[in-house]
Formats: structure tokens, C-alpha cells, sequence
């Protein structure tokens, strides 16, 4: 994230206030770009058994639709596991992505952020 992602395409818009009555310093600029979302901040669950480079770009049908921005590996999940920027349009859960940069080729698919247990159904046993 950077001065050119707004708080609505970080994904950040649960800190905005919604009931806050009166002005407060932002809040001109954060209503004017809401609904005008360019990017989407999205999980991708990797098809490959190793990190993908940050900045590996996404592609749909050879079209770039975005990149890598935070990769690991969870070995919790047996996988790898990526926050990654998409444009408007391929922010879907289960849209599939392909993969290409730092050696890498393979596949992606958009997931949840919340990545383990997004229901919270260990935390309930």
C-alpha cells in the first residue's frame, strides 16, 4: 500500500468512520474516492510449493491484472500464500490468476484473507 492506494481499495474501510457527525481531517478525500476503486487488495492461495517473488504480476487471459505484494509460506496451510493488488473487475473469491515473474510460472487463486480458518470455526471448537 502507498499514497496512491485509497483506504477503500486497501481494504482499510472498516476504519472510517460511518455515524461521525462533523468534519474530520480526510474525510472530503476518503468520500470522493469511494466507489471509484481501481485496484482491490485480495489473498491468492499459490499454485507452487514455494514463495513467489513480491512483484510477481498476475495475468488473466495474457492480460496483467495485477501483482504480488506480500508473499510467504504457511506452514500451517501447506501452502503458499500471497496478499496481492488486482484490478477492478478480478477481486472475485475463486477467480483464477496466473502467476509470472522471479522464475515462476504457475497458477493462483483468490481467496480470502482471512486465509486459515475464516469462519472461525477452530476458535469455537
Amino acid at each position: 500500500m502507498d499514497e496512491n492506494i485509497t483506504i477503500w481499495e486497501s481494504g482499510l474501510d472498516w476504519t472510517v468512520p460511518k455515524n461521525k457527525e462533523g468534519d474530520y481531517r480526510g474525510r472530503s478525500s476518503s468520500e470522493a474516492a469511494k466507489g471509484n476503486e481501481k485496484v482491490h487488495v485480495v489473498g491468492l492461495t499459490i499454485d507452487h510449493d514455494d514463495i513467489c517473488g513480491e512483484d510477481a504480476e498476475l495475468f488473466v487471459d495474457d492480460k496483467k491484472v495485477g501483482k504480488i505484494t506480500s508473499p510467504c509460506y504457511s506452514h500451517r496451510m501447506k501452502a503458499s500464500i500471497s496478499l496481492a493488488q488486482v484490478d477492478h473487475g478480478y477481486e472475485a473469491i475463486g477467480t483464477k490468476v496466473d502467476v509470472k515473474g522471479d522464475g515462476m510460472d504457475t497458477t493462483a487463486v483468490v481467496t480470502e484473507i482471512a486465509f486459515y480458518d475464516p469462519t472461525k470455526q477452530r476458535l469455537r471448537g
